[in-house]
């Protein structure tokens, strides 16, 4: 037995009494292909949250922190059939919090964003990270405040 497990390790096969094991490999190609977007891109930052939702919707994209430490509340869609990035202007950031029931979530980093059906629905994350430098440095428990607790929903159908 321990022949036959060392020889599919290496040979990719094993023929035991009457059985032949047989290793598949799912992704032939194991390369990671740079995208070159023909339009303005979401720009660089980290902690935004994202959903895929196939082609040819391609990926939605939330807010996240800018290069400068700037919590961000912007949505961006990634179009996979046509490789371009559109920003999707949804209203006004004017109301932003627990009483708000229009508008758009404030801006914010580390939330989730998940699809049930045709929506989109966003929830949690940091709104206020102060003292930036202590933010890059992932101290990240003295410098965030959670975003009100409120569920957002966004709707991929109509959007």
């Amino acid at each position: 037995m321990a022949l036959c497990l060392f020889l599919l390790a290496v040979l990719g096969t094993c023929r035991a009494q009457t059985t032949t094991v047989q290793t598949t490999t799912l992704f032939q190609d194991t390369n990671w292909e740079r995208m070159a977007p023909a339009s303005t891109s979401p720009g660089r930052r980290y902690g935004a949250a994202s959903l895929s939702m196939g082609s040819p919707k391609g990926l939605l994209l939330f807010g996240g922190v800018d290069e400068h430490g700037l919590v961000l509340g912007d949505t961006w869609q990634y179009f996979s059939d046509q490789n371009r990035w559109v920003e999707l202007k949804l209203g006004s950031d004017e109301c932003c919090g627990k009483n708000c029931t229009v508008g758009v979530p404030c801006p914010r980093a580390y939330s989730t964003l998940h699809q049930v059906g045709t929506r989109a629905l966003l929830f949690g994350g940091s709104c206020d990270l102060t003292g930036g430098q202590a933010h890059l440095e992932r101290e990240l428990l003295e410098t965030v405040t959670p975003c009100e607790d409120v569920l957002w929903e966004f709707d991929l159908l109509n959007n």
